[in-house]
């Protein structure tokens, strides 16, 4: 049981960052956080970030934590050595 959820827990924050990075790659700039001092310039001026990132950025930030809370992806991978393969 603890080998299975061990297992669960690292392909499924694995495939959580794998995701967000394809995201955040195909989002370009737009993916960057917002500045909200950029949306007080003329509408004619480009500034980096978008509403799309309002809720982008934080996903990819909370992603890379994923591998932490729960127990980091090393003590998971330690876990399911120890019970599958009994090392």
């Amino acid at each position: 049981v603890y080998a299975e959820a061990s297992l669960l827990k690292l392909r499924s924050s694995e495939i959580e960052q794998k995701l967000n990075e394809l995201a955040m790659t195909i989002g370009g700039p737009s993916a960057l956080p917002v500045d909200d001092a950029a949306r007080s310039l003329p509408s004619d001026h480009l500034y980096m970030g978008s509403e799309f990132s309002a809720s982008l950025a934080p996903e990819y930030f909370h992603s890379r934590a994923a591998t932490i809370y729960g127990g980091t992806s090393e003590v998971q991978r330690n876990i399911v050595a120890k019970t599958v393969l009994g090392l």
